[in-house]
């Protein structure tokens, strides 16, 4: 018995009986970051597919209803690249984090990087904390290294509080605020 290369041999797997779906997923996959735009990319990726129908797992609830919003027009141009048609797309937050074992660290890390809650500041004020000798003392001198790292935040419109730039850049207000409405 010979050996074989792995691609011929995954390429006659696939080849077979009962594998056209995982074909057509293999298929969207491949061209997904052609077809969509670089921001989508990057907030979405396919998940699933069922008989014509798409799950995409995206990055955010936002993200869901932006991508919701314009699913036909992005069916549109998945069906033009494909050699078979899908009816629908449907969105999920859900997926996202779902296969974060799977994720490389280079995409855990991007992820983490561009989370708008992300605080870019010196990671040193955080672990260089003097102890204190009660528990006030060390609650007191927690709060005024927090109060260090956020002095060169922009303040929240809604309740003035200082809030990282992502925030105020995705929701024009804190993450608290935009969760109250």
């Amino acid at each position: 018995m010979s050996f074989q290369n792995l691609d011929l041999v995954l390429k006659r797997v696939i080849n077979q009986p009962g594998w056209e779906l995982q074909k057509q997923y293999l298929q969207i996959l491949n061209l997904w970051q052609d077809v969509v735009s670089p921001k989508i990319a990057q907030n979405s990726r396919p998940h699933h597919l069922t008989p014509q129908v798409l799950w995409i797992a995206v990055s955010s609830s936002v993200w869901s209803q932006e991508l919701s919003l314009g699913r036909y027009s992005l069916l549109k141009k998945l069906n033009a690249h494909l050699d078979f048609s899908l009816t629908d797309l449907r969105f999920s937050a859900g997926f996202w984090y779902q296969n974060s074992a799977m994720m490389t660290e280079d995409e855990k890390k991007m992820i983490l990087t561009t989370h708008p809650s992300q605080i870019h500041a010196d990671p040193t004020i955080l672990t260089q904390i003097p102890k204190g000798k009660t528990p006030l003392e060390a609650f007191q001198n927690w709060q005024e290294s927090l109060r260090r790292r956020s002095q060169d935040l922009p303040l929240c419109p809604q309740c003035h509080t200082p809030t990282p730039q992502g925030e105020i850049d995705r929701w024009q207000k804190c993450y608290i605020c935009f969760t109250k409405k």
